[in-house]
């Protein structure tokens, strides 16, 4: 189960996180907000309607643009982020899903320093990507 920080100010800065990642990812697979966001409200409903699933649509564009410190919506977009690494064009990309979950019994300040050393390699790995028929670059190794 994902994390929620503690101080409002760490839920802000969360949300504003995976806004971003969202965005980034559903630009790097081609998908639009809209297109997404049907597939995660067919997804989780029984039946279907149109009216609903514009409502949930235009919510969720919402949900990305909007600042916030409520758990309550740290914890809706951690699960919009889970269900976006299981769509085929998002797995095509090769991209990983790496959820930043800290190791209670370490303290903080490990898990603070283990989240920066995650995003470095993440960004490292988005920038260059490995050749599946290449060999590996050597600045990796």
């Amino acid at each position: 189960m994902a994390s929620v920080p503690d101080t409002k100010d760490e839920i802000k800065t969360a949300i504003q996180e995976i806004q971003a990642e969202i965005k980034d990812v559903l630009g790097k697979c081609g998908l639009s907000m809209r297109q997404f966001a049907s597939r995660l409200y067919f997804e989780g409903v029984d039946i279907e309607d149109d009216e609903e699933e514009k409502r949930f649509c235009e919510k969720f564009k919402k949900d990305l643009s909007r600042a916030s410190s409520k758990k309550e919506k740290l914890l809706e977009l951690q699960g919009y982020r889970s269900f976006l690494y299981t769509v085929t064009e998002v797995k095509a990309t090769n991209l990983i899903f790496t959820p930043n979950e800290p190791i209670k019994r370490f303290g903080s300040e490990f898990d603070k320093k283990m989240a920066e050393i995650s995003k470095e390699l993440e960004e490292k790995i988005r920038q260059k990507p490995i050749d599946p028929l290449g060999e590996p670059d050597l600045e990796y190794r």
